[in-house]
């Protein structure tokens, strides 16, 4: 990305009070270049339907939308600042497909009324409690399709600890997120769990790479 376009991102989120931008802002490439990729290595097409959990500003967004069918993507985020920066961002890269995205805090995925086939936690499950991966599991169970696919991040940390993201939200960095745990979660919900698919590039953060097929 140009700097020119780097800093009207940056000057955006001051202008919608929405956080001081990071690597998630300097990254954006990197990131978002990733996620499409990857997705697209897994199949995932224009037609399909598509949840992006932990939208953000759109990040991401940008390149999925501009890529699926028209109201094909679907986004849920908990800082409200970024569902104005999310617009604001859209326009200044000239996307104008339908799209939908909410402020949501409970896994409330339901009530799209939609069934995907695909769906994506970029460093989402790195900041949910072991009882917030339970119970994504257990909606994305009735939202998603058979054979539907959640491609998602996260990081074995030894200890927890708690931030606070923005200053604002509440989240916890978990611990011994390992194949153990995902196994018994996988057997629980009786899905597929796979740790570093085949096919797919490394992140750019480093953070660990898995899928569940339900």
């Amino acid at each position: 990305m140009d700097k020119k376009k780097m800093f009207k991102i940056i000057d955006l989120h001051l202008e919608e009070e929405a956080g001081v931008p990071s690597n998630r802002e300097l990254m954006w490439e990197d990131l978002g270049e990733w996620q499409m990729d990857s997705l697209k290595k897994m199949g995932m097409d224009s037609k399909h339907k598509l949840l992006d959990i932990g939208c953000g500003p759109l990040r991401f967004g940008t390149y999925a939308i501009s890529y699926l069918d028209e109201g094909n993507y679907f986004g849920v985020e908990v800082w409200e600042p970024y569902l104005k920066l999310g617009r604001r961002i859209l326009e200044e890269f000239e996307i104008s497909k339908n799209y939908t995205m909410k402020i949501d805090r409970g896994f409330d995925y339901e009530s799209f009324g939609e069934k995907f086939d695909f769906a994506i936690a970029q460093s989402v499950v790195t900041h949910m409690s072991v009882r917030q991966i339970d119970e994504l599991l257990d909606v994305l169970k009735k939202v998603m399709k058979p054979d539907g696919i959640l491609l998602f991040t996260f990081i074995n940390n030894r200890f927890p600890y708690s931030v606070y993201y923005e200053m604002e939200e509440p989240m916890i960095t978990p611990c011994k997120l390992d194949n153990a745990f995902f196994q018994a979660l996988e057997k629980k919900y009786q899905v597929e769990y796979r740790k570093y698919p085949e096919g797919l590039e490394r992140h750019p953060t480093g953070q660990a790479v898995a899928t569940i097929k339900f």
